[in-house]
């Protein structure tokens, strides 16, 4: 197969990229690629992925990039997993640890998918936070050793804090650079370029949340909540912003609520859910009733609907019970940071049958605030 011509300006990135067909062919290897691996791109092209990095022969793996080619969803994940694109015996300079994200491309009609994998070396943000923890446990130990060592012990929060500052800064100029490439391609005649571009973009858009969330969840522990009067529609349209690339409805309707100003992340992060979820192609409404001294909001989706799991996790979400908080984690980042939030508010999300008609059953999404 030839390669397609816009992969020409994935050729020089600094992160590796490669794209896989539904076979799990390898259709491009760039020259970030060649150096972190010595494989050249006329010895990678055409030859099956677990042909030449036979440790990806993984059930889990695979399942990742079949979800990426056949069902549109994008993934993230690190070597932490136990995932590692570039194995340690294949490495030509030094181990990496390694963020990898698959985004789903089509050309030529639906008869051509392909998955596009990009992994980036994170090995120097392991280092910085490896270091953190290190200097936590020093500050812990002076802790038992003098009186003094609580302003010790906020010096090291407010260098915990710098830490993330920095750390998210890196990240979101990583993503600055794939975005500026996707919007070389969003500027193509092609259709299938333009969605590849799609892809690309919403990934972005996807870490630049999680990045936000993590910085929402260190709000949550430093920040008390003071309730004040905030316009639903902002916050609504600020989360909104987040994904420029999704199909999110809402109309105004000028109601304001008492919360605060992270009300804007409990959206942004029901729409990551549904994105999870339901891929780049998810439609998202958001609606709005009247409930005497309250609003009642609703937040309707055409993905797949949560996980059985996940599901039965959700209702601990405004559980006291011992246990309840880490059996909360596991419904995900996202869902996670929405049900700490809408605590601070008194209130919790209630899952629902979704209004929006497709192909999937959908999931709704709702939550109560009291009127301003």
């Amino acid at each position: 197969m030839i390669i397609p011509e816009n992969f020409i300006v994935l050729m020089n990135l600094p992160v590796g990229v490669f794209a896989v067909d539904e076979m799990l062919i390898i259709k491009f290897w760039n020259r970030q690629l060649e150096l972190w691996t010595g494989l050249s791109r006329q010895d990678a092209v055409g030859r099956s992925i677990t042909g030449i990095l036979p440790h990806l022969d993984d059930e889990v793996f695979v399942e990742r990039l079949n979800d990426s080619i056949f069902r549109n969803i994008p993934q993230v994940f690190t070597s932490r997993l136990g995932i590692s694109i570039i194995s340690e015996e294949l490495s030509s300079f030094r181990p990496m640890e390694q963020r990898t994200s698959i985004v789903p491309y089509q050309s030529g009609g639906e008869d051509e998918r392909y998955a596009l994998i990009v992994v980036e070396d994170i090995s120097d943000l392991k280092k910085e936070v490896e270091a953190y923890r290190k200097m936590k446990d020093r500050a812990i130990m002076a802790l038992n050793e003098q009186l003094a060592a609580e302003k010790e012990v906020f010096e090291a929060n407010e260098e915990a804090n710098l830490y993330l500052d920095v750390m998210s800064h890196d990240l979101n100029n990583y993503n600055n650079v794939i975005l500026g490439y996707a919007s070389l391609l969003e500027n193509s005649d092609e259709e299938t370029t333009q969605k590849y571009a799609k892809g690309i973009v919403l990934a972005a858009e996807r870490s630049f949340q999680i990045i936000q969330s993590v910085s929402a969840v260190r709000n949550l522990k430093t920040k008390e909540s003071v309730p004040a009067v905030i316009s639903l529609d902002n916050a609504v349209m600020e989360g909104i912003g987040h994904y420029s690339h999704v199909d999110i409805s809402y109309t105004e309707t000028g109601a304001k609520v008492r919360a605060d100003n992270l009300l804007q992340d409990v959206f942004a992060n029901i729409f990551g859910n549904s994105i999870r979820t339901g891929g780049m192609d998810v439609r998202i409404a958001v609606s709005v009733e009247d409930k005497g001294d309250k609003y009642i909001i609703h937040v309707d989706d055409d993905g797949p609907g949560l996980p059985s799991e996940e599901k039965k996790s959700l209702i601990f979400c405004f559980s006291e019970d011992e246990g309840a908080e880490y059996k909360l984690k596991s419904t995900g980042l996202s869902l996670y940071i929405v049900c700490k939030l809408l605590k601070r508010y008194g209130t919790s999300p209630v899952m629902g049958k979704s209004s929006l008609k497709g192909k999937n059953k959908g999931l709704r999404l709702s939550f109560s605030l009291e009127k301003a």
